[in-house]
């Protein structure tokens, strides 16, 4: 019996870690598409950062990875032994469906508590962290916001072109500030400069040296009076000009959605809710919230288990030992289940139908089926 279990269980595992590596590589590259690429491509991230970014991509994804990867690596697993006829011969030497399923109910068993952890811990906080990051770049190296040969309207209410950058030294710069309708009223050229970060001040300093500033005043359409740079022009040795970041990047703590919350932080916040959620209308919502962030969290985890359970039956059911069918087949139920689980926890569903409840209804619906399968497979 050891042998067996022992052999049912590597089939299965290797399945499984090798689903879940896929199922990662995708919702990873998915993100970075459509997150950072374009911050990369744009200058705002150094590849340093890129890389970090990446690495915190993976544990909130992971969350998804895991219970799609048992799904999957069951299906694989139990599927190929199927085709093959090994579980009817396991059957034939007295094996029931519960003996086959230990080793698979173990691996489902430790990956539920696995998820536990990653849903109330290690994922809400990466994705914090990654929010964060995401949103701080550029103050990690605010130069990158001047770039050469380029108009640059990073700022709100400037416009910049800068021939020459050397670390923090400018040369040939030229600065446009726009009024409430974006229309130029003062024009500044420069020939060099420098660029200093007051991180206390959250704002660039830009040092300006031996230019001049052009007052360009509000004109009627049609009005022929002289140009703009014969109205007032000023000569200047040194010109320092403060440029917030917070007009550019906003604030530089980022707001967190519960789900982005720790467990042992959703339960401060539950106990001692911050002023800013007592100034809500009506706080006792707020805390019902709280308690449907924590269901789903443990949902997820538990459907780790409900994927595995229905996913055995439905194997050996099925038979089918190629691994695209078997990863459509899971990908399809995991659409269903996380479409279902989404909607329960984004609905604003009454407290006295206890909501933190029925956010469990898609796991139980899958333990039904599966029970239902299961009955089969003894029948048949």
């Amino acid at each position: 019996m050891k042998i067996l279990h022992r052999y049912i269980f590597w089939e299965v595992l290797v399945s499984t870690l090798a689903a879940m590596l896929m199922f990662c590589l995708i919702l990873v590259a998915g993100n970075v598409l459509r997150e950072l690429i374009p911050m990369l491509a744009d200058g705002r991230l150094s590849p340093k950062l890129f890389a970090m970014m990446i690495g915190l991509l993976i544990p909130f994804v992971f969350s998804f990875c895991l219970p799609l990867g048992v799904l999957t690596g069951v299906l694989m697993g139990i599927g190929r032994l199927s085709a093959n006829r090994e579980i009817t011969a396991m059957k034939a030497t007295g094996n029931g469906i519960l003996q086959i399923s230990l080793p698979i109910l173990l691996i489902a068993a430790g990956g539920a508590l696995l998820a536990v952890w990653t849903n109330n811990y290690l994922a809400p906080l990466s994705r914090t962290e990654f929010k964060n990051l995401r949103v701080n770049a550029l103050r990690e190296d605010p130069l990158r916001f001047f770039k050469t040969g380029v108009l640059s309207r990073d700022f709100p209410g400037y416009v910049f072109y800068l021939q020459d950058k050397q670390g923090s030294e400018l040369t040939g710069l030229w600065l446009w500030e726009l009024d409430k309708e974006d229309h130029p009223k003062l024009f500044i050229r420069a020939d060099s400069g420098s660029l200093l970060y007051k991180r206390e001040q959250d704002a660039i300093i830009l040092t300006l040296r031996k230019g001049i500033a052009e007052n360009w005043p509000e004109r009627e359409v049609g009005d022929r009076r002289p140009s703009p740079l014969q109205e007032a022009t000023i000569y200047f040795d040194e010109l320092p000009i403060e440029l917030p970041l917070a007009y550019s990047l906003g604030a530089s703590k980022v707001d967190r959605d519960l789900s982005e919350h720790s467990l042992s932080e959703l339960l401060t916040l539950y106990q001692n809710p911050p002023e800013e959620i007592d100034r809500e209308d009506d706080p006792d919502k707020i805390r019902r919230n709280i308690k449907v962030t924590i269901s789903n969290n443990f949902a997820m985890a538990a459907s780790v288990f409900s994927f595995a359970f229905i996913a055995i039956p439905l194997a050996i059911k099925t038979g089918r030992k190629e691994s695209y069918a078997n990863a459509m087949l899971a990908l399809g139920l995991g659409l269903v289940y996380y479409f279902f689980a989404s909607m329960l926890a984004s609905l604003d569903i009454p407290a006295a139908l206890r909501p933190e409840l029925l956010i469990w209804i898609p796991n139980l619906i899958l333990i039904s089926v599966g029970i239902y399968l299961v009955r089969r497979v003894y029948i048949h």
